[in-house]
């Protein structure tokens, strides 16, 4: 539910920040964000983990951090950064459904996650650079967006292995 809950709730957080509402976009962004972590802990502590959201989770986590990034680069960023980050998150969509179609499921694994918290955290300190006119904020933005990229990095690499 929480992973549905988050696919839906992706646009409009990205529609807040396009909107220029950087405040409440940014707020919803970490929000929502947030709703990832607490869906993969309860359902691993429940033993709840289900090959449906072992799929969409990652779907959802792409929806929602493509969708603000999209905003961002159309708005702010430079086009070079924001093409190395599509392409690192559509090869990663690509990989989960080849592995899919040859009947395996991958789970994220540590350096995945780390890649998703850096993207966040980069995210939410480039929006907060506009929301608050600080650019230090948009320097530090970059550094995490940098850092995710190579996380998807090795992430890729160790999911194939």
């Amino acid at each position: 539910m929480i992973t549905l809950v988050r696919l839906c709730l992706a646009p409009f957080v990205a529609w807040t920040i396009w909107r220029g509402w950087h405040v409440a976009g940014g707020i919803f962004f970490l929000v929502v964000a947030f709703t990832d972590a607490l869906d993969g802990s309860l359902a691993r502590t429940r033993g709840l983990v289900t090959a449906w959201g072992m799929v969409w989770d990652p779907v959802a986590d792409k929806l929602l951090v493509g969708s603000v990034a999209v905003v961002l680069v159309l708005q702010h960023f430079p086009e070079e950064l924001a093409i190395a980050v599509f392409g690192l998150e559509a090869m990663f969509l690509v990989g989960g459904y080849y592995w899919k179609r040859h009947g395996r499921i991958v789970a994220a694994n540590l350096w995945g996650k780390l890649k998703m918290n850096c993207q966040v955290l980069g995210l939410a300190l480039f929006i907060g650079s506009i929301a608050f006119g600080a650019p230090w904020l948009a320097s530090l933005s970059y550094v995490m967006v940098g850092l995710a990229v190579i996380l998807a990095l090795i992430a890729l690499c160790t999911q194939s292995l």
